[in-house]
């Protein structure tokens, strides 16, 4: 669920105005650097009892860039 809902902020990331964009933007990014390093964490503490959630962790949904901005922010 994590995923879908960082695909669906980048939805509304594009869909600002161009003048908005930019600053709106730097805003989800953070939000989403937020929710892919819980979903991170949530995975490294399942796979401590064999129960990880990786499929998410590594999901298509979400994008290359804002695997790269989480995985940076850590």
């Amino acid at each position: 669920h994590f995923s879908t809902y960082i695909k669906y902020i980048e939805f509304v990331k594009t869909s600002q105005l161009d003048n908005e964009r930019r600053k709106f933007g730097e805003q989800i990014d953070a939000v989403i650097s937020g929710f892919y390093i819980c979903l991170c964490k949530i995975n490294t503490i399942l796979k401590s009892q064999n129960n990880p959630v990786t499929q998410f962790v590594d999901s298509s949904v979400v994008s290359q860039s804002a695997k790269q901005f989480g995985t940076n922010s850590k």
